[in-house]
């Protein structure tokens, strides 16, 4: 049996003709679907990852600090659960006022980073600042749903 397709312009096909045909047309809509897949992944905000984790926050974060003037180093640790330390290392003891500033640059930009708004309600944290001389000046600790309470040790 021998199949044959007449068409005005063409004359006569065969079958397999007409399966390559039929493979070039899904081919070329394949194509186009995998090019507008990957516009539309390309185009999507991937700013917003809700799987950063609070130890990339925690670090984010700490880089962040660095850029500070006022300070020179900073360390930072999570226990993988819901404690974060940070530590700021200064030159000089800071005035009351600038240590209660940039406590609070650290509890902001640690929320910034971790991409949650009610982190300070699921996790506890305890900052201090510390002078090369003085050792530890005021230390903060942080628990969940409650307000950032500072102390001088000096």
């Amino acid at each position: 049996m021998n199949l044959s397709f007449a068409t005005p312009s063409k004359g006569k096909w065969n079958e397999k003709s007409r399966r390559g045909i039929f493979i070039k047309q899904h081919s070329i809509t394949i194509i186009i679907g995998s090019l507008l897949f990957a516009l539309t992944a390309a185009c999507t905000d991937n700013d917003h990852d809700p799987e950063i984790t609070m130890l990339e926050a925690v670090e984010k974060s700490r880089e962040e600090i660095m850029d500070l003037e006022k300070v020179d180093r900073a360390a930072t640790s999570f226990d993988g659960e819901s404690f974060i330390q940070f530590r700021l290392m200064t030159e000089e003891i800071p005035a009351e006022e600038e240590a209660e500033r940039l406590f609070k640059i650290v509890i902001d930009t640690i929320e910034e980073n971790s991409q949650r708004p009610d982190v300070w309600e699921n996790y506890d944290g305890v900052f201090d600042i510390r002078t090369y001389d003085d050792g530890i000046v005021y230390e903060a600790v942080h628990f969940s749903g409650r307000e950032l309470n500072i102390e001088s040790r000096r």
